[in-house]
């Protein structure tokens, strides 16, 4: 009979599978850490991954800057913020850029499949995450702190933005930053089989399939993807910290430019501390 696990993590989506990494990282056996997961999480709409913890053969990824970076902060938040856009296309002195991305949809289930201990649980409580501290080393939380969620969702800087998908014919690996007034979307990401094209968070669901019906993509599936405000304030590496638990990923830290990847380093750093 297997030894009770060490560490426990609680999540099902990217930032649990780099965090499990960041443990190895720690010095961690693979058989002494545990995922808890309420649900396998696919996120909403295209995600690359910047870094992947095996071998694996990357894509190559173009964004476009169409019009101004600023333009394209407007277009997404109605007022101009240092975004995404900014730092990816150096406040407008390049339009584009072709990076070295991993797919989630190819390497997911190896990743899944690698750690060995791993089980689907109900929604914890208090309760449950105050008897899981007092059994493990640590105890890894890849979501967001109920209070300090409520916060910045009455603060205004955690919303929703719209996703249409629909299916195509192309091959490309493309990524569009809109910064013009006349195109009615923020960002379209365009993979072999699938166009994605995201909204500004205000924009309703009957404007988006009236848009998108008038340009013949009639069968396409509509989803809300979360998504931070750039002044959306961080919280501080303390402040993530209860104990012997804490919080990794970017629902979790509430920064925006946060990367899934960074989950890895983040609980490897915390559990070296313990």
């Amino acid at each position: 009979m297997q030894d009770e696990p060490k560490v426990t993590i609680v999540g099902g989506g990217l930032s649990a599978i780099y965090a499990f990494w960041g443990c190895i990282d720690a010095g961690y056996k693979p058989h002494q850490v545990q995922v808890l997961h309420n649900t396998i999480s696919t996120p909403a709409g295209a995600v690359f991954m910047y870094s992947t913890p095996i071998p694996w053969p990357h894509k190559k990824v173009t964004s476009v800057l169409l019009g101004t970076c600023d333009g394209y902060s407007e277009n997404q938040w109605d007022d101009i913020r240092p975004t995404s856009a900014h730092k990816r296309f150096r406040d407008g002195a390049i339009n584009s850029v072709t990076e070295k991305l991993y797919l989630p949809e190819e390497l997911l289930i190896t990743l899944w499949g690698m750690i060995p201990r791993k089980a689907e649980v109900p929604m914890m409580n208090d309760s449950d995450f105050h008897s899981l501290k007092k059994k493990r080393d640590a105890v890894i939380c890849t979501f967001s702190n109920p209070q300090q969620m409520q916060d910045r969702r009455t603060q205004g800087f955690l919303s929703s933005f719209p996703v249409y998908s629909n299916r195509s014919d192309n091959q490309d690996y493309v990524v569009l930053y809109n910064g013009l007034k006349s195109v009615p979307w923020v960002r379209q990401t365009v993979t072999p089989g699938w166009i994605h094209t995201e909204y500004a968070h205000l924009t309703s669901q009957e404007a988006i399939l009236r848009y998108e019906h008038d340009r013949g993509n009639r069968n396409g599936k509509f989803t809300m993807a979360p998504d931070l405000h750039p002044d959306c304030p961080p919280v501080d590496w303390a402040d993530r910290r209860e104990g012997n638990l804490f919080r990794v990923g970017r629902f979790a830290c509430y920064i925006p430019g946060y990367l899934s990847h960074q989950a890895r380093g983040d609980t490897a750093k915390f559990l070296a501390k313990l």
